[in-house]
């Protein structure tokens, strides 16, 4: 059950670290509108609280269902047992393995909420080469600066007509 857990543990934070990362701007524009990083870190571990709420209760059921399948194939052909054996649910084992996922919940979710809380706002509201529609330029680093010469901007609303940077 130990070495379950791990790879439980390993997988939840591979889950939660990619959202935090492919969410980079969402979580810069929270901080702009101004969250805490406690408020982010606390988003963060709700995130993982749900993952591993259901994951826990899919995992409950299945494991339920195909134990008590493995049971029945096997004791229910048994000359002499009952036909039907009736599936059982330690109560205390299952306090305690929720015990468990509650504490493996808030150390898998430790460094996603870190690296989270760890975002400058302006830094990931920053506008980066590719987002930049028409450029004509190559893909570079994002630490380089990006010339928008001759770039169109074709703006709608009440401008009159497009501008176009020099």
């Amino acid at each position: 059950m130990g070495f379950s857990a791990l790879i439980a543990a390993v997988g939840m934070v591979n889950n939660i670290s990619l959202s935090v990362l492919q969410r980079t701007r969402e979580l810069g524009l929270l901080r702009a509108l101004g969250f805490t990083a406690r408020q982010v870190r606390e988003m963060i571990l709700a995130e993982s609280a749900q993952l591993t709420i259901a994951a826990t209760l899919v995992g409950l059921v299945l494991g339920t269902f195909y134990g008590w399948a493995g049971a029945q194939s096997l004791l229910g052909s048994i000359t002499g047992s009952p036909g039907l054996v009736l599936p059982s649910v330690p109560v205390g084992l299952l306090a305690i393995l929720a015990g468990a996922v509650a504490v493996l919940t808030l150390v898998a979710s430790v460094a996603p909420s870190r690296r989270a809380t760890r975002v400058v706002p302006v830094a990931a509201l920053a506008v980066q080469q590719h987002d930049i529609v028409g450029s004509g330029h190559s893909s570079r680093p994002a630490n380089r600066r990006t010339s928008l010469k001759g770039l169109t901007v074709r703006p709608s609303g009440p401008f009159p007509r497009p501008v176009t940077c020099s």
